[in-house]
């Protein structure tokens, strides 16, 4: 049973409205007017800080987030300066689709690398260096888009360069469009 009497740990470090208006302090947010219930799962990780739902989401999201930054930083293989560089130079978007990647925790974007250059290297396949480092881009990029190309049975860069002319030429003058074209009984104005 969770007591109803102890105060979430963010909530009590909020001002009151009265702390707010003595202080001419425009608050983002206000301590509650009751006790918030408190959220069991923040008593599994933090018996000693107990928060409410509220706040223990975002705490999460905030470690999530952290451990996703870190994850990215180890695997870029690159020094915190020339990683913040490169993505800088990228405009802090995926190099791919142009999104930002740091929307929510889960969104960060991801070191990108030649993996068939890293097996040249001396460092494991699924770190990169600043030779086989290509970019940062989001998860569905890196792992749902080029991953997937690169997951067929021998494929190489040029196979994948050669397969994404092919889609972008085939979204651009589609195979039904070049079929109307050439047929003779439809007008030229007809094919669009």
């Amino acid at each position: 049973m969770i007591d109803t009497k102890i105060e979430c740990v963010d909530c009590a470090k909020l001002p009151t409205l009265d702390q707010a208006r003595k202080s001419m302090f425009l608050a983002v947010e206000l301590r509650p007017k009751m006790l918030r219930k408190i959220d069991p799962r923040s008593l599994e990780t933090h018996k000693t800080q107990p928060r409410c739902t509220t706040h223990w989401l975002a705490w999460r999201n905030g470690q999530r987030a952290k451990g996703a930054a870190a994850r990215s930083r180890k695997r870029s293989g690159l020094d915190e300066q020339t990683r913040q560089d490169l993505l800088a130079f990228q405009g802090g978007v995926c190099a791919g689709c142009g999104r930002h990647g740091t929307s929510n925790a889960r969104k960060v974007l991801s070191a990108d690398h030649d993996h068939d250059l890293a097996r040249e290297h001396d460092h494991a396949e699924d770190v990169a260096c600043e030779d086989c480092m290509r970019g940062f881009l989001c998860d569905r990029d890196n792992r749902h888009i080029l991953g997937l190309l690169f997951a067929q049975r021998g494929a190489t860069t040029e196979s994948v360069k050669r397969v994404l002319l092919n889609l972008y030429d085939y979204l651009d003058d589609p195979p039904m469009k070049q079929f109307r074209r050439s047929r003779t009984d439809v007008p030229e104005e007809a094919a669009c």
